[in-house]
This record gives structure tokens, C-alpha cells and sequence, in this order.
């Protein structure tokens, strides 16, 4: 019976579960290609050099 959510939740439950949402900076890496060594987005290609795992892409 307890599943449909007839209990209340308190004001500090509520609070405290959203609280967790909260946006975190962006995880920035270092260019692999020893030229550049620039600070790019994960998984995005150098916006400096154009390179994206090895490759010219840019």
C-alpha cells in the first residue's frame, strides 16, 4: 500500500533530494596531439588543431 504514495514526504526529504541536482563544470582534457596539447571538451574534436582521435577532421 505504501507503493502509491499516499505518505507525505517531509520538507527536509524533499529538500535534500533535490539538492542533488546541481550542473557540474565541464570535464575538459588535453589535446593528444603533442603540437597542440590545447584544452578540449571529451570526446569533441581540437578546437585549435582540428584532430580527433589521430585524425584531421576540422
Amino acid at each position: 500500500m505504501a507503493a502509491s504514495g499516499f505518505r507525505r514526504k517531509s520538507r527536509a526529504n524533499t529538500r535534500s533530494r533535490r539538492s542533488q541536482w546541481k550542473a557540474r563544470p565541464a570535464a575538459l582534457t588535453r589535446c593528444p596531439n603533442p603540437a597542440c596539447g590545447e584544452r578540449t571538451y571529451a570526446h569533441r574534436a581540437c578546437t585549435a588543431c582540428g584532430q580527433y582521435r589521430g585524425r584531421q577532421v576540422l
